[in-house]
């Protein structure tokens, strides 16, 4: 079982790679890790490795894949909301990184269900406040891959 976190963990960092950054004089700066990014500050830190994590956790539960584009649109919602100091999302981030860590401990058959579990939990939510930019993006990005689905426990089956 921790290999296999292990393995998931390490494909999923090489498959994110940093772009390089600028300097203020326009310059290469030197490459940090990934996860050193701060995205913003003020409501604790926000790194690109937890909304990488965050994002890595909804494709998985909801099984879709977000474009690039989809990335950064989700990442530009997460950073203003942080700065923003929009307290329920921030709490939402932090909530999600914490379910990410449970999962790590869980056998492949108790991932399965509980994959199920917050799919649907998930798209209820998405569905009742689509008005929220990253849930109407979450929720066309699933619509575009599944369709519409109607009964979501009649889908736990397939």
């Amino acid at each position: 079982m921790k290999y296999t976190a292990i393995i998931l963990i390490t494909l999923f960092i090489s498959f994110s790679s940093a772009a390089a950054q600028e300097s203020a004089a326009g310059e290469p700066a030197a490459r940090e890790p990934r996860a050193a990014v701060v995205l913003a500050d003020g409501h604790g830190r926000l790194t690109q490795s937890m909304v990488d994590r965050v994002v890595g956790f909804f494709e998985w539960s909801l099984d879709v894949e977000l474009s690039d584009a989809q990335r950064a649109e989700f990442q530009r919602e997460v950073v203003e909301n942080w700065n923003n100091g929009q307290e329920s999302e921030i709490r939402g981030v932090f909530y999600i990184l914490e379910l990410a860590r449970e999962l790590d401990h869980l056998d492949d058959a108790r991932r399965l269900e509980t994959r199920i579990e917050l799919r649907d939990r998930f798209l209820e939510e998405l569905e009742y406040r689509s008005s929220n930019r990253i849930n109407a993006l979450l929720l066309a990005s699933y619509r575009e891959r599944h369709g519409r689905i109607d009964n979501l426990s009649a889908a736990a089956e397939k």
